[in-house]
């Protein structure tokens, strides 16, 4: 809680201590995992949980694929209210995008071997992480257990709390402060978002790993739809140019839409959650759903991502988005084009340079002399 009240950019250094010892915990839990159950060779075959309801194996893998996109579906979407705060621009392009995916996918594979080896040592599969260390100091109550138990559960504690900043509050503080910016600040979001969190008694979520597997799940076809809309935007309808000065322009702004609601995005939004929905209905309501329901849920996050994306290709098409202010309205839009300008046209930019303490304004270029004093060059 107290970190809600730090500016996002003061507690880098956070993020930065969670990423230097969280690969430790993380691999040397691991490594001890395979080496007190000498891998999964030792794994009872009627331990093994049974190809569940006659899944073919193509099907299962999808649904892996879709519940690993669960956890990355929140973060997608939020990635720029975090991002934004980088000093360069490249640092938030695809070496950010690609490690994600990569670290994701590492992180299940970790989880599930060590599980798996421990299972066949132990003959249980532990899988909560604070299930796992209370039995590791069960079978064994030495000084050293305990100190390793004790540093493994502090890199998890930090890594929990860096996540839910990074992924979670923050995002909720910025979105919330954007739409009811009189009475919301970042900091307040983060704080109605941990009473929220709670009051939602996530720990039901986590009470077994069906119940979080059936949560991932089912986070895809909500979020899925909305990536979409957000690159189909950006790249397509827009052709990534951003005009600045129209994002405070209030009812007369190009964003403002009809009624402050851009009814393509929520066209293209809803037709395709409503594939995914049926599906998950099924996780809960086996009998309530064919077969086809449940197969389109398995592939929920692509399915509702490629539907709702060409869905929003197709309305943009017919209705396009306004890309610039009336007045500007031939002006380029080449890809990106008012990214040399920051998002103004030349003549929006008014420029103030101190001149020995005197404001100047103006379009003119601003330089430092030799003692460091900014003047105006013409």
């Amino acid at each position: 809680m107290p970190f809600f009240f730090v500016h996002p950019s003061k507690i880098q250094w956070f993020f930065t201590l969670k990423g230097f010892i969280m690969p430790i915990a993380c691999f040397g839990l691991f490594g001890w995992c395979i080496a007190e159950g000498r891998g999964i060779a030792t794994l009872d075959a009627n331990l093994v949980a049974k190809q569940a309801q006659g899944v073919p194996l193509g099907w299962a893998i999808m649904a892996g694929i879709n519940t690993i996109m669960g956890t990355l579906a929140s973060l997608a979407v939020t990635q720029p209210d975090i991002s934004r705060y980088v000093r360069k621009t490249s640092y938030a392009g695809w070496p950010q995008g690609l490690a994600v995916f990569i670290s994701k996918t590492l992180v299940f594979f970790l989880g599930l071997a060590s599980t798996a080896s421990i299972q066949g040592a132990w003959g249980k599969a532990y899988w909560n992480i604070w299930d796992l260390l209370d039995a590791i100091l069960d079978h064994y109550w030495t000084p050293a257990s305990r100190t390793a138990v004790f540093l493994v559960s502090f890199a998890f504690y930090v890594s929990v709390i860096a996540t839910n900043i990074g992924t979670n509050t923050i995002a909720f503080g910025a979105d919330l402060t954007g739409i009811i910016p009189r009475y919301m600040t970042i900091r307040r979001g983060q704080v109605l978002c941990g009473v929220l969190g709670v009051c939602l008694a996530p720990w039901k979520i986590l009470a077994s790993a069906s119940n979080f597997v059936a949560f991932l799940g089912a986070v895809p076809i909500f979020f899925g739809p909305l990536a979409a809309i957000m690159i189909i935007d950006y790249q397509f309808a827009r052709g990534g140019n951003i005009h600045i000065p129209s994002l405070y322009t209030g009812r007369h702004s190009i964003y403002w839409y009809t009624f402050s609601t851009n009814w393509r995005a929520i066209a293209a939004w809803t037709s395709g959650m409503l594939l995914g929905l049926p599906g998950m209905i099924g996780i809960f309501q086996p009998d309530a759903v064919n077969l086809a329901a449940k197969n389109m849920y398995r592939m929920g996050w692509l399915l509702t991502f490629v539907v709702a994306g060409v869905v929003y290709v197709g309305i943009c098409a017919v209705w396009p988005v306004p890309v610039y202010p009336e007045r500007y309205k031939g002006a380029p839009t080449t890809h990106e084009f008012m990214a040399g300008t920051d998002g103004y046209f030349e003549d929006e930019r008014e420029v103030v340079v101190e001149v020995e303490g005197v404001g100047v304004g103006g379009d003119s270029e601003m330089r430092r002399d030799e003692k460091g004093v900014m003047k105006e060059v013409s």
